[in-house]
């Protein structure tokens, strides 16, 4: 009987100091950079680690963090409130009384404005071409308009061709002579991320021919106002007849 109890006890001692003695992966922090945050707009980041033993318990040891921004637990929570570079030490404890930590330096910056692109073929055009008005970086998107030009001699907008891409926008065009002016409202479904806008055609007036677009786009989100000029595309070859006539291709 003793020596069965004497096993037991032996292969217990044994289990236990096993566990004990087992070296597992050190704790350590995989992220050492965090994503910029935005002036007025909610922000997470989560802090990952791997290694140690659970719980973990996190703690800025030095450093501020930027106002608005707490660290809970693992994340960092919030809406940041002012413009700034802020750079703190983020420490990591584990059951095991381990301790790592890891400097991070957060960026809170204006919110970019939205943008809008039409993407014109990279390649010479050869029939019908459909541009696409494709927004990006929108944030509760409400309305916006665009005025886009083209070189009239070399392409005309397709009669009714102009549509809305978006269930539930409201579109009204108005086309002149090489140019389109286009007015979408997002009513209650504003719109968020990157999403195409509307779509409309251009033909080609005679030949084949590069395309280039420039366009002035006015965004509307909530009370804020953006506006934007660009130009897309390639511009079409100069014709050899008309080199040297002082004139030039945009």
């Amino acid at each position: 009987m003793r020596r069965v109890v004497a096993a037991a006890v032996l292969t217990l001692l044994v289990a236990c100091s096993g566990e004990l003695g087992t070296v597992g992966e050190p704790l350590r922090v995989l992220n050492s950079g965090l994503a910029d945050g935005f002036v007025g707009e909610p922000y997470v980041a989560t802090i990952m680690v791997a290694g140690g033993l659970r719980p973990f318990t996190f703690a800025v040891a030095e450093g501020v963090l930027p106002p608005g921004v707490a660290l809970q637990g693992g994340s960092l929570r919030g809406t940041p409130t002012e413009l700034g570079s802020f750079s703190f030490t983020v420490t990591v404890s584990d059951a095991n009384l381990s301790k790592t930590f890891t400097d991070y330096t957060l960026i809170v910056a204006e919110i970019p404005p939205p943008q809008l692109g039409l993407n014109p073929p990279p390649t010479e055009v050869q029939a019908v071409t459909t541009l696409r008005g494709v927004v990006d970086d929108a944030r509760g998107l409400t309305a916006l308009r665009t005025v886009v030009r083209w070189d009239i001699e070399r392409f005309v907008l397709v009669d009714e061709s102009v549509r809305s891409a978006l269930p539930g926008a409201i579109v009204f065009w108005e086309s002149r002579e090489g140019e389109l002016q286009i007015d979408l409202a997002f009513g209650s479904a504003p719109v968020s991320g990157r999403a195409e806008a509307f779509r409309f055609d251009l033909t080609l007036v005679e030949e084949p021919s590069t395309m280039q677009v420039t366009f002035e786009t006015e965004f509307l989100s909530g009370t804020k106002h953006h506006f934007r000029q660009q130009t897309e595309g390639i511009p079409p070859e100069t014709n050899p007849s008309e080199e040297g006539s002082g004139s030039t291709s945009e």
